[in-house]
């Protein structure tokens, strides 16, 4: 009877949570499922990458320099679902969640052939991740090898501004196919 109770309460809070996920939803709904992964990431450079003091004064200077412009090339790391949403002016709370749950999750293919290395996404309610074997009552789930390898940092460590030169190059200095540190 017990674990009968427990399965019911499991599965109405699964309804109840996963009946607000949309394609691109807030980290702070992942979290009502995944709350250890969500206080960890709410601890690291991800999610403070659009909030950073640092990361906005240069956005300011960024902008006086190149105008509006600037923002499409900064967002695309430090807030890639602002820029697919086209939300440069950050209405939407999941605009200032800098690389979010739905970002990395989204990421399906990295392709390194081209001057930056780009991420192929496709938002959806299939998350992909490095587990072969997860699954879930409030989205699909599907294995990504690329979540295994160090090329889904390459997006975002590694960059060539328009006239080809090197401005971030952490990917490559740090030996581009080695296994990310998870956690």
């Amino acid at each position: 009877m017990h674990s009968i109770t427990i399965l019911l309460a499991l599965l109405l809070a699964t309804t109840l949570f996963g009946a607000d996920l949309k394609p691109i939803s807030s980290a702070e709904l992942c979290g009502r499922c995944h709350r250890s992964i969500l206080e960890a990431w709410k601890r690291s450079p991800h999610a403070q990458a659009m909030e950073s003091a640092l990361f906005q004064d240069v956005l300011e200077i960024a902008e006086a320099d190149f105008g509006t412009s600037a923002r499409k090339v900064c967002f695309s790391c430090h807030s890639p679902i602002a820029l697919h949403l086209g939300d440069l002016t950050l209405q939407q709370k999941v605009s200032w969640e800098g690389v979010t749950c739905d970002y990395c999750h989204s990421i399906r293919e990295v392709r390194l052939q081209a001057t930056n290395p780009r991420a192929v996404l496709e938002y959806g309610l299939l998350k992909s991740g490095p587990l072969k074997q997860a699954s879930s009552m409030a989205h699909g789930t599907t294995f990504s090898a690329i979540h295994e390898s160090s090329k889904i940092c390459a997006p975002c460590h590694e960059y060539h501004n328009a006239l080809g030169f090197a401005v971030l190059t952490t990917y490559s200095e740090w030996g581009g196919q080695q296994l990310c540190q998870r956690g």
